[in-house]
């Protein structure tokens, strides 16, 4: 809605609280985009980069660094990440990490699954039971 000079000016005395904005309101937009905040509360993607992955959390990236610590260290041989499980009903759980440590003396495995939380939120506690009881594992929350 357009107002002339006048009908502006009368609308400020009625109103001298009023604020009036002229001009293109996309450069606020654009801004007040950039500046709000995630729901979840996520972090910037530069604080949630580790070895040039984005992880989905910034707790997930630092876990992600300990684990590679392991690594080196001779404490696990690898580890996966964002492993898909799928689910009836064509869904499908995302476990965040999942180890494997060599058995001495053995080409066995001893293998974990980590599912690192920041927000506990109930459809991931229902998919992560259902994960555990289908494929009979036991997933660790850190």
């Amino acid at each position: 809605m357009r107002f002339t000079e006048e009908e502006l000016e009368a609308k400020l005395r009625e109103n001298p609280d009023l604020k009036i904005h002229t001009g293109n309101p996309l450069p606020r937009l654009a801004v007040a985009l950039e500046n709000r905040k995630h729901k979840y509360h996520v972090a910037d993607k530069e604080a949630r980069t580790y070895n040039g992955i984005v992880y989905h959390s910034k707790r997930e990236a630092t876990y992600a660094q300990q684990l590679d610590t392991q690594v080196r260290a001779g404490v696990l041989t690898f580890w996966l990440r964002q492993v898909p499980f799928p689910l009836p009903g064509k869904t499908r759980y995302l476990l965040d990490f999942m180890t494997f440590e060599s058995v001495a003396g053995t080409a066995l495995y001893h293998i974990r699954y980590f599912e690192v939380k920041g927000m506990k939120l109930r459809l991931g506690e229902i998919k992560r039971r259902q994960t555990s009881e289908i494929y009979g594992i036991d997933i660790e929350v850190i």
